[in-house]
């Protein structure tokens, strides 16, 4: 699961569930719209902000995400 904080306000914004396993890494467009989650599952999930949910979502044959992904271009 990953959580959104509005950072602003200092506030809990939301819960971003979907992973079958532990979130091992997590990077957020230059733009602040989307958000990019690599999990131990072998996933890779692109979150709308505004809208909390997953827009495009990604296996890959790796053992695990591990690395930050480059939310900038994968949220193009």
């Amino acid at each position: 699961m990953v959580k959104l904080w509005n950072l602003e306000i200092s506030d809990f914004a939301a819960n971003l569930r979907g992973h079958d396993g532990p979130v091992t890494c997590v990077d957020i467009s230059v733009d602040e719209a989307f958000v990019a989650s690599g999990s131990s599952d072998r996933s890779v999930k692109i979150w709308s902000v505004t809208m909390t949910c997953v827009i495009t979502d990604y296996r890959v044959r790796i053992y695990r995400i591990t690395a930050r992904l480059p939310c900038p271009v994968a949220c193009r």
